[in-house]
């Protein structure tokens, strides 16, 4: 009775103490917890606001970024032409709004092609912007970058800078970038307030600390500074009062940004006075519940209890038929119940134990995988359906077996003596990293596996099991990848950096008596196969000629694809420079027959520069550039031969590249001018316009001929650039002349390729008429007949859209092209002029006469004017005007004049007779 009572006594305490202080602390607790649920609720709203800020700038960079990619992910900047770089950076600055400038840049960071919103852009500059920080992020990462926002000077607008490298495939290194100024004025709007939620305050920050968006545009433009890092919670806020921070840190493009969202203090953490009500009576009423369960708990516990410890004993002494007598339907009602239950499934958990083995051999049947499981002697003991298809072998073949059966000879012993080595150590611990090794099948083949092994123990007995998986398909894959890394993609030829390998092995050993032998081999003619037949043609004649080349790789010799038509044949230690001339010779007379594609006989040739180790250089670098160098040598030259490099090539390099400075800088600094050529009506001697023809007078160089400066213009993509020069220069002589109460006469401007290109062409023309004040009518464009054979739908398109603005279109050297009476009919053609080599034996050369009679009346035909360059004698003016030629221009009637003195032909109060 004594310890009934103390017992009593003791849950009498108990509970007490179990309800009412639980009670006490609950309360304290409640209210705590709301605090916290309010903190958690504006934590949460904040936070949202945030992410929300977050996602939507995410979302504008993003956007802005997958435009920038998409043109360069179809075509690669390496591959793009001047035009096409342009037309790149001009079309994204018409898409899309946000964008202030494009610019396209070369892997060194200089400005390939650039458009602008505001301001003009009339040529392309040489001036780099790797200065700019989202440009070196994406030199250095190879990766998209974005920049530092900064202010557009010429809007007073900030901006930030997207930087999208354009990488090489098989390098895996940039070839060129697309960097975009784009509006961040929009996001400011993002962190404008949203309804509802006025009492936030949003802002962003950079790396820097610096607000760069704010709902208040002046602390932006202010530059304010927030220091860094903002911690969340409760602190002081930008304004300096106490407030509820909560900040989000993202990283676009290599840049840190800061989202942070505050709210005053108070209004975070008020309290509504519903909630303090409802805490109150939440307190009050589980006091008085806790005390009614003190009084029930004494009266409803102890007996249950006592009864169902009585049952537990007697199960706990075997008696598995025992079971607890259920008084109630209470929790120890429910715990009677339960063991009860736990009694009469235990026969029933012991015959499943016998259905979970076979559960498990069906799982282990269903995997694709190898599962195999050894015992401690390497012996099989488990064998599924997977490593049956992978091995060949069944089950009742392989079971007892060792699994070295599984293993080529070579491998066996090894294995067996690690698995004694784990058998005898203390541990018993293997490597259970994945690894590949060979593996046999039943028919003696190989093939890669990756392993993966495990160790296990089971009634005191050691097993351990492997998971093997096929990888002969990832082992191929792997393989080409790294045939693709050192070869190329389209010829299978080896690829530079076998080149490299190859030079940097033998230079550094060549003896005293060793000659190395590098030929630098370019096609001739390639680029008309391709603007003529199309790239992908070209693709398959380059594909026949590296098969042509691969001929003459037997030996020591490498042929690989330096890039574009050009390849390299490498010959190491050729011992004379005639077994180098030989081997050349070998070449040109491979490249010389026709190559057969699509029932086609195309004739291209080639064009080969020689460099010899160590004589020409003893590094990869030097002799690749000399033998380059050599081959344009040899192109001069007339194509289809070969050049040694010697160092008057060297120098003549330099002065060249000396001669394209001085002309990029004559362009800039108004040195190319013009000469005008009379053009005359025969019969009359009539001067009826002229074609203004492009003069440099270099500070450096004095005169230089346009036999020399024009082709160099169009190595080096200044021909464009001139031909924009030649045509302002022209605009404003007949300006001059109106201006000077002369009444101006036609001039014939030449268009380049490059400028044709340009869809906006017709507009700029347009725009430059009107800016000096000149009729269309006095403006003739001239353009060869290989400019019409690119993208016929857009020249088509071009030449339309000038010839509705009243200018006069011609065709220059008609007749050395592609003269066809199918692309005159779909052009809008109004001269054609015979090519002076048509002229210069007239008359008496049957060729000739045949030849520009038959240009005369193909033109009268289609009712076009016919003109006829180089003149030089009264004779070929008297056949030609007797056989219906219109106009004639050349050294018989006037050599190309100064402006100042062309204006002499000029009349003074009558309407020209011009050309109909």
């Amino acid at each position: 009775m004594a310890a009934e009572r103390s017992l009593h006594r003791k849950l009498r305490l108990a509970f007490i103490g179990l309800a009412m202080g639980p009670l006490l602390l609950a309360g304290l607790v409640l209210s705590v917890t709301v605090y916290r649920l309010q903190d958690r609720q504006t934590e949460a709203i904040q936070r949202q606001v945030g992410r929300a800020i977050v996602s939507d700038f995410r979302n504008y960079l993003g956007t802005l970024t997958l435009e920038l990619e998409e043109p360069i992910r179809r075509q690669s900047l390496a591959a793009m032409d001047a035009r096409e770089r342009q037309s790149l950076a001009e079309g994204l600055i018409a898409f899309e709004p946000m964008f202030i400038e494009v610019a396209v840049l070369d892997p060194a960071g200089n400005v390939k092609a650039r458009a602008s919103r505001y301001e003009p852009v009339v040529s392309q500059g040489p001036a780099g912007l790797a200065h700019l920080p989202e440009v070196a992020a994406a030199m250095i990462g190879g990766a998209n970058a974005i920049g530092i926002v900064r202010q557009y000077d010429a809007t007073n607008e900030p901006m930030i800078g997207l930087a999208i490298p354009s990488i090489n495939p098989r390098n895996g290194q940039p070839e060129g970038f697309v960097l975009a100024q784009a509006r961040f004025r929009r996001v400011w709007d993002l962190t404008r307030p949203l309804a509802g939620l006025e009492q936030l305050n949003s802002y962003v920050l950079d790396h820097a600390g610096q607000v760069i968006a704010h709902r208040n545009p002046s602390v932006v433009l202010a530059r304010t500074i927030r220091p860094l890092p903002v911690t969340d919670g409760i602190g002081r806020g930008m304004n300096g009062a106490w407030s509820f921070t909560t900040s989000e840190a993202f990283v676009i493009g290599g840049r840190r940004f800061l989202v942070v969202v505050e709210q005053p203090l108070l209004s975070a953490l008020k309290l509504p006075a519903g909630t303090v009500l409802i805490v109150a009576l939440v307190l009050l009423l589980g006091g008085a519940g806790a005390w009614a369960l003190v009084r029930h708990a004494r009266r409803a516990i102890l007996a249950p209890i006592d009864a169902l410890a009585e049952a537990v004993r007697d199960v706990e002494a075997g008696d598995m038929s025992r079971r607890a007598p259920v008084t109630s339907a209470d929790e120890i009602g429910a715990l009677a119940s339960a063991f009860n239950s736990m009694t009469g499934r235990v026969g029933e958990l012991l015959r499943d134990l016998g259905d979970s083995e076979e559960k498990f051999r069906l799982v282990m049947d269903s995997a694709s995988d190898a599962l195999v499981v050894i015992d401690a002697e390497g012996r099989i003991v488990s064998w599924n359906r997977g490593a049956t298809l992978m091995f060949g072998y069944e089950s009742a073949e392989v079971m007892g077996q060792n699994v070295s059966l599984l293993m080529p000879d070579y491998m066996r012993e090894r294995h067996d003596a690690i698995l004694a080595g784990i058998r005898d150590s203390a541990d018993h611990q293997i490597d259970t990293m994945p690894r590949e090794q060979p593996a046999q099948r039943k028919d003696g083949s190989l093939f890669p596996v990756e392993v993966t092994l495990a160790g296990f123990s089971f009634k005191g007995q050691r097993f351990y099991s492997g998971i093997m998986r096929d990888i002969s398909a990832r082992k191929e894959a792997e393989s080409n990848i790294r045939f693709l890394a050192r070869h190329d993609a389209l010829t299978g030829l080896a690829n530079r950096v076998v080149l490299r390998e190859k030079l940097d092995e033998i230079l550094p050993e060549t003896g005293a008596r060793q000659l190395h032998c590098l030929l630098f081999i370019d096609l001739d003619n390639f680029k008309v196969v391709n603007d003529v037949l199309g790239h992908s043609f070209g693709d398959r004649l380059l594909v026949e000629v590296a098969d042509r080349l691969r001929s003459i790789e037997g030996g020591y010799n490498i042929v690989c694809r330096h890039g574009g038509d050009e390849f390299i044949l490498l010959a190491p230690d050729i011992q004379t420079r005639e077994k180098a001339a030989e081997l050349a010779d070998r070449v040109l007379a491979l490249m010389a027959d026709p190559f057969a594609i699509d029932s086609q006989a195309i004739e291209v040739g080639c064009s080969i520069g020689i460099s010899m180790a160590p004589d020409d250089g003893s590094d990869a670098e030097t002799l690749i550039r000399k033998a380059d160098i050599a081959m344009y040598k040899a192109k001069e030259k007339g194509r289809l031969g070969y050049q040694f490099f010697t160092s008057a090539m060297d120098r003549q390099m330099v002065e060249r590249r000396e001669l394209e400075k001085s002309l990029r800088r004559g362009l800039r600094d108004g040195e190319v001018f013009i000469h005008l050529q009379p053009k005359v009506r025969l019969g009359e001697g009539r001067v009826t316009g002229f074609e203004a023809l492009a003069r440099w007078h270099s500070a450096e160089h004095g005169l230089v001929p346009p036999g020399r400066f024009i082709p160099l213009a169009e190595e080096c993509g200044l021909v464009a650039a001139i031909g924009d020069t030649v045509l302002r220069r022209a605009l404003d002589t007949m300006a001059g002349w109106q201006a000077g109460g002369r009444l101006a006469l036609p001039v014939a401007v030449n268009l380049s390729a490059g400028q044709l290109g340009n869809p906006g062409l017709a507009g700029e023309i347009d725009a430059l008429l009107r800016e000096y004040g000149v009729a269309p009518s006095l403006l003739e464009l001239e353009l060869t007949e290989s400019m019409l054979m690119g993208d016929a739908d857009q020249v088509r398109a071009i030449l339309f859209r000038l010839k509705d603005l009243g200018i006069k279109l011609s065709i220059d050297d008609f007749g050395t092209g592609y003269s066809s009476l199918s692309y005159l009919k779909r052009f809008p053609v109004d001269v054609l002029k015979i090519d002076r080599s048509f002229v210069a034996d007239l008359p008496g050369d049957p060729e000739g006469e045949a030849i520009c009679l038959a240009i005369i009346r193909m033109a009268k035909a289609l009712s076009m004017d016919v003109v006829a360059e180089g003149v030089e004698t009264e004779a070929q003016s008297r056949f030609l005007g007797e056989n219906g030629c219109d106009f004639a221009q050349g050294y018989h009637f006037a050599r190309p004049l100064p402006v100042e003195q062309a204006v002499d032909y000029l009349p003074l109060a009558c309407t020209p007779d011009q050309p109909a």
